[in-house]
């Protein structure tokens, strides 16, 4: 990961707590060098440098010193700081091997001067003699040990200073509630829905979507039952017709014998019928009849019925010395039917039906919760709009081929079950926002509407498939007056809880402060010197009455 290096020049007036600010304000830099001017004392002490040391190491920073001060350059070398006597040399990487007496510009002024290349060259070649020169240290002189309560002492007393710090500057925190006299605001809009975009910026309006899924499943249907079926005659009717100038009249008894031509099948009239033939060759009223066996045979196309072996014209007949056969003819002129052989047939039994109907209800269910889990995935993050009436979703359902009935023929077959869906679906945040657009309606001029609005809950009243949904939701608000968060939390850090009270009525009006509680985690007689560590919370509560 590359190292990204800031420089930050420290004024002679800066306290250690500006520069921890400055370590948290530069989060994205990895190394970060102070360059500290003649006069500056912010660093002229063991404490400072091992609270800024601790501070650079919680934030995963390295950092350097860069200073003209000898006692500086001392003590951070001490402490562990990479120590330069000048921006030139932390440039080339020259770090502090012995304190440098400082350089004073000639004009009085802090900064330090710019300096020549042969300067740089003669200070580079002077200090890497020295190093080389010392690079083997003489043994040290000989001195008398210390005893080791004393540095024990020393040590202690460090670490209590610098935890004393710490707690006081880094662990308190601060929790400030202020209640804030605000004007109550309330709205209860009929919030319409539909898929048309274009209605989106229209007042208590949102868009809705709809979503379609199917899904399907099949099953054995196995008939188990068996019915026999009898044979049944066929029936059907004759007519008559003759080229009598005068048409006739009579009666066809009941049983009364037509045939076909070959007379392999014999019909019977099934009741006494009177008989009327108008001239002209139309054919009289029809006379019932009934195939003599009950067999499939007897189905007859049209005009199959032509004999009539008791017609009164035939040769012997009654009426043959007046007419001939051909005068009165006999046919049907439609088919007959209804005739059927005797079978043994495999139908559904009601067990059966029952067994199936409910394997089809199974289905059904399951491929209901399948459609509306997938319409839910199609329109992911969005709620289904369904109306008390539970519109809103749509399921249909269908069954290829059908269940048949109790004691119909059915042969085995795969039964299909079916389930169509289609829902329309909101997002609740559209609804919110809505309602929150309304009650900022109801605000004041030159007042904005408090965080955190009540909204109830939204309620469906009216829902279509199609996309189309009215809503009814309540919302209630407070108006207070517009203010800055952080900039009160900056003026309030160091602050006494009086301090800090005076100023909350002063920045947000006497009037309107109804209560400041400020609770710390540590009791301290002043609040957190950084604003990170103040929580402030304004609670708006409705206006007492004048």
């Amino acid at each position: 990961m590359p190292t990204t290096t800031k420089v930050l020049y420290v004024e002679p007036d800066d306290e250690i707590t500006d520069l921890v600010e400055r370590i948290r304000q530069n989060t994205d830099m990895s190394e970060l060098v102070f360059v500290l001017p003649n006069r500056a004392r912010v660093l002229g002490s063991p404490l400072n440098l091992r609270l800024l040391q601790q501070y650079g190491r919680s934030y995963g920073k390295t950092t350097a010193i860069v200073s003209g001060d000898p006692r500086v350059q001392a003590l951070s070398r001490d402490i562990g700081f990479p120590t330069y006597a000048s921006v030139q040399a932390f440039e080339r990487g020259v770090e502090v091997v012995r304190p440098h007496a400082p350089v004073e510009d000639r004009n009085g002024e802090d900064a330090m001067p710019a300096i020549g290349a042969g300067t740089v060259a003669t200070v580079d070649a002077a200090e890497a003699a020295w190093a080389a020169r010392h690079a083997q240290p003489p043994p040290p002189p000989f001195r008398p040990r210390p005893r080791p309560t004393r540095s024990w002492y020393y040590a202690a007393a460090a670490v209590f200073v610098v935890g004393l710090l710490l707690l006081f500057l880094v662990a308190p925190s601060a929790k400030v509630t202020v209640d804030l006299a605000a004007t109550p605001v309330a709205v209860n809009p009929t919030v319409q829905g539909s898929t048309d975009p274009s209605n989106q910026n229209q007042p208590d309006h949102v868009v809705t979507a709809v979503a379609t899924s199917d899904a399907n499943q099949q099953f054995q249907a196995n008939p188990t039952g068996t019915k026999d079926v009898p044979a049944t005659p066929a029936t059907g009717a004759v007519v008559f017709m003759t080229d009598l100038p005068n048409g006739a009249n009579f009666t066809i008894p009941k049983n009364e014998t037509f045939q076909t031509s070959d007379a392999s099948v014999t019909f019977f009239a099934t009741a006494d019928t009177p008989v009327q033939i108008p001239p002209g060759g139309a054919p009289s009223n029809p006379v019932p009849v009934q195939d003599g066996a009950a067999e499939a045979k007897g189905n007859l196309p049209a005009n199959s019925i032509t004999q009539w072996p008791q017609n009164p014209c035939r040769p012997g007949g009654a009426n043959s010395d007046v007419c001939r056969p051909s005068d009165l003819t006999v046919s049907n002129p439609q088919p007959t039917s209804g005739g059927a052989d005797q079978k043994h047939l495999v139908v559904a039994s009601a067990q059966d039906v029952a067994g199936w109907n409910q394997q089809v209800q199974t289905l059904e269910k399951q491929l209901g919760d399948r459609v509306k889990a997938d319409m839910q995935n199609k329109q992911h993050g969005l709620t289904p709009a369904v109306d008390p009436g539970g519109s809103g979703t749509t399921l249909s359902n269908d069954v290829s081929p059908p269940v048949p009935k109790a004691g119909d023929e059915f042969a085995p077959a795969n039964l299909t079950v079916t389930v169509h869906g289609k829902g329309v679906f909101y997002n609740p945040a559209d609804i919110r926002k809505v309602v929150e657009q309304d009650l900022s309606g109801q605000v004041p001029q030159g007042e904005t509407l408090a965080n955190q609005p009540k909204i109830g809950a939204v309620k469906v009243t009216q829902a279509l498939d199609d996309g189309t949904v009215i809503f009814s939701v309540d919302g209630s608000g407070f108006s207070e007056p517009t203010f800055d968060i952080s900039g009160l939390k900056d003026q309030l850090t160091g602050k006494s809880g009086g301090d800090a009270r005076k100023l909350l009525r002063q920045r947000l009006g006497a009037d309107r402060v109804q209560n400041v509680d400020i609770s710390q985690s540590i009791p301290f007689f002043v609040l957190p010197y950084f604003s990170s560590r103040i929580e402030l919370q304004i609670m708006p509560i409705e206006k007492p009455s004048s």
